[in-house]
């Protein structure tokens, strides 16, 4: 590593606090354009990639916090986006299966979650 880029780097995290938006975006900023600008050299900048983007984490984590969404909310939420009907999931559970699911009455069991996951392309960690 250079020392004009070991300097950079030092006088970055030296300044790095992230409580405010404008802070969290020049953070973010800051890592985006270190990826970029040295996408070969990945390995030796991966402690600062890594300490940065915990910082970015810890201060997302408290100023964003992910709701509690039930897991048939999300089902709803996933098919309305997707366009899909209670019909369109004959490949995760049948008609009636997604009608108590949604209506509240079942729950999501591994199965129905591996499926979903898979169809919709997200963890399945959304759904428990």
């Amino acid at each position: 590593m250079s020392y004009a880029l070991e300097n950079e780097l030092g006088q970055f995290m030296q300044s790095l606090q992230i409580h405010t938006e404008e802070e969290n975006d020049k953070a973010i900023n800051y890592l985006l354009e270190l990826t970029d600008r040295f996408e070969a050299g990945k390995a030796v900048l991966e402690p600062v990639i890594d300490y940065i983007t915990s910082q970015i984490s810890a201060f997302e984590d408290k100023h964003y916090p992910i709701a509690d969404i039930a897991p048939k909310e999300i089902l709803r939420h996933l098919m309305e986006n997707h366009g899909h009907k209670q019909g369109d999931l004959a490949d995760v559970a049948s008609r009636t299966v997604i009608n108590e699911i949604l209506s509240g009455k079942r729950q999501l069991n591994l199965g129905h979650i591996r499926r979903l996951s898979e169809k919709y392309g997200v963890s399945p960690e959304l759904f428990i």
